[in-house]
Order: structure tokens, then C-alpha cells, then sequence
């Protein structure tokens, strides 16, 4: 395996385990103890530090990009992602829809182009990466003439500023949901800021990474100047909405990911166990929430508090994706479902 995709798909592996570490600690708060989030301040606290694995998630594929594609990418690049990431999403995105449809066809259709076509499910961020395909094909030769600082810094400002107005002006939120055609968490604005990051990093890969092992205090004050004061901003109620497209996690995620990847560059023999997690993220990401409520329940059967219920729904919600993952790969029918997965591929030896 190429030595510098090493600690980018621990990492991927990492940012996947965050997710559903995120989604099973919500899952048991809202089925056993609404009133935990405001009893428990640490488990508040946990939730808003693992918010920075979508957008690290979503940054990782901008990065792979720009890395493997220095000159522009090749003939035939969307097709092969719309067989491998777009099928996927919609074929998990009708199951879901079916599964909240209660038998009907007239509930399932509505379902359905709410979830595949709008994107108003976790899934949303396959509409980001596919926007932001389409952005580095039309800017990528623009940047990479550019220097970076103005890009990061114009792409900063305006997917901070209309985070912001998001959050806090209703009659934005209705004119963004009158224009934009689909959810307004997928609109590419708020998400502009990791493109860019992610594009020159990926661009500079090995200069970056010498740079921030040199320099790591850099995105270490970074990481925790903007967790506090996201964190500030959540304790006095000001903005506590536990989602990824936060305009004071920009900082904080981006930090996250570069911090991240210097320390697992430093691994000399890199976790094998992340190396071959990482190539069932994405089917990961896309399924998990599908089983977490039924792994729940018998979760709850063994375990005898919150920390213990977390742990093993987590593993269990983690294993039971790589299982079915395992098993429609077997056959042409089903390996549609899950998108390419390359350790699935490799001979047995």
C-alpha cells in the first residue's frame, strides 16, 4: 500500500468509528434517557468534539482528488463515481425510505424523493462530494494558478458568513429553502471552505504535512481556541445545534484533520485493523443508522449503563455494516449496494 495513504485512511477509518460512536450516543439518549444530555455536561461536551468527522470525512475526498489527480482528473471520472458513491446512496437511500414508509407506496414515493432526490437524510454528504466533483473540475486549474491564501481566505468568509446567517436569521433560512432545490445543509457554500482547504493540501501533500509536523502547535491552539468557544457558544445556549455544518466548527474541524494526520504519519507500522476498516466507510457511513435502533434494543439487554451500552452498539453497529457489506459484495445482484470496496477484491492468499 502506497506509504502516504496510510494515515489518510486510518484517518477515514477513524472519522467513520466517530460517526457512529456520535449516532449511538443520540440513539440511546432519545430511547432510554431524554434527560441525560442536560444531567451529563461531559456527554454534551463529547458530542460537540466528535462533530468534526463528516466534514474531515467529506475533506478527505477533495484531498484524494487533488493528490491523485495533480493535472486535472481523467476521461470517464464521474461515471465511475456515479457507479460507486451515487448508486449506492440511492439504492440505501430507498431502502431507508422504504423501512419509514409504513407499507405505503404513496408514503414511500414521498419518502423517497425526500431522502434520494433533496437529501434530507444522513447521507446528505454524498450531494456535497458530488458538488464538489463538479467544483474541482470547473476551478481546479484556477486554484492551482492561484496562491492559496485568497482562495482559503474568500471561501472562509463565505461559508462562514452564510453559516452564520443560516443559524441566526430565519427569513434567510426561508429565501436559502425558496432557491436552493434541495436540503440546505447540502448547499455548497457552507461546505466551500473545506474544498478549498482540502484541494491545496491535497495539491501539496508532502509540503503541507513537513510544515504542520514542524509547526503542530499550529493546529493545536487552533483546535482548542475553537472548541472552547463553540463550546461557549453551546453552555449559554447562544447556538446548540448538534450538527456538522456548524459555522464555529470550520476552524475546529479543519485543525482536527490536519492534527490527525500528522500523528498517525508518525505510526512507522500503521493499525491494520484501520487500513482495512477504512475501506468499508463509506458503506459504513451510508447503513449504520439503519440497524442502530434494532442493535439497540438488544444492546440494552446487556448492558447495564450508558458507557457500556455506547461501546457495544457502536462495535455492534460498525461489525453489522461490514457484515452486510461482506455479503452483498458475493453477488452481482447486491454488490451495487455497497460501492467498490478494493480488500474485498484482493485474492486470498
Amino acid at each position: 500500500m502506497n506509504r502516504q495513504l496510510n494515515e489518510i485512511n486510518m484517518l477515514r477509518a477513524i472519522a467513520c468509528v466517530a460517526v457512529v460512536l456520535t449516532h449511538s450516543i443520540t440513539n440511546y439518549v432519545r430511547t432510554y434517557d431524554p434527560a441525560l444530555f442536560d444531567q451529563d455536561k461531559f456527554i454534551t461536551y463529547l458530542r460537540f468534539a466528535l462533530l468534526w468527522a463528516t466534514p474531515v470525512f467529506i475533506m478527505i475526498s477533495e484531498l484524494l482528488i487533488a493528490k491523485n489527480y495533480p493535472d486535472g482528473v481523467k476521461k470517464g471520472f464521474l461515471l465511475k463515481r456515479v457507479k460507486y458513491i451515487l448508486i449506492p446512496y440511492i439504492l440505501i437511500g430507498l431502502i431507508r425510505s422504504y423501512m419509514h414508509s409504513e407499507g405505503e407506496l404513496s408514503v414511500f414515493l414521498t419518502r423517497a424523493w425526500e431522502t434520494i432526490v433533496l437529501g434530507k437524510w444522513y447521507g446528505f454528504f454524498v450531494i456535497v462530494i458530488f458538488q464538489f466533483y463538479v467544483l474541482h473540475i470547473l476551478l481546479g486549474n484556477l486554484l492551482k494558478k492561484s496562491h492559496p491564501l485568497p482562495p482559503i481566505l474568500i471561501s472562509f468568509i463565505l461559508s462562514f458568513g452564510h453559516l452564520y446567517v443560516h443559524a441566526h436569521h430565519k427569513e434567510y433560512r426561508v429565501l436559502i429553502e425558496q432557491v436552493y432545490p434541495f436540503w440546505d445543509r447540502t448547499f455548497f457554500i457552507g461546505w466551500l471552505f473545506y474544498f478549498v482547504v482540502a484541494f491545496y493540501i491535497g495539491q501539496n501533500y508532502e509540503k503541507v504535512m513537513d510544515f504542520f509536523t514542524k509547526h503542530v502547535y499550529i493546529p493545536l491552539i487552533g483546535v482548542i481556541a475553537s472548541y472552547l468557544l463553540m463550546m461557549n457558544r453551546v453552555m449559554d445556549k447562544t447556538f446548540s445545534s448538534v450538527k456538522s455544518d456548524r459555522y464555529d466548527i470550520l476552524i475546529f474541524a479543519l485543525c482536527v484533520f490536519l492534527i490527525a494526520l500528522v500523528l498517525l504519519r508518525m505510526i512507522k507500522a500503521p493499525n491494520q485493523t484501520l487500513v482495512k476498516l477504512s475501506h468499508f466507510s463509506f458503506f459504513i457511513y451510508l447503513t449504520h443508522q439503519l440497524t442502530l435502533p434494532y442493535l439497540s434494543h438488544l444492546t440494552q439487554t446487556v448492558a447495564n449503563n450508558f458507557w457500556t451500552h455506547v461501546v457495544i452498539l457502536t462495535f455492534l453497529g460498525v461489525a453489522t455494516s461490514i457484515g452486510w457489506a461482506m455479503l452483498f459484495y458475493e453477488s452481482r445482484l447486491t454488490k451495487p449496494f455497497t460501492g467498490k470496496i478494493k480488500i474485498l477484491e484482493q485474492p486470498t492468499r
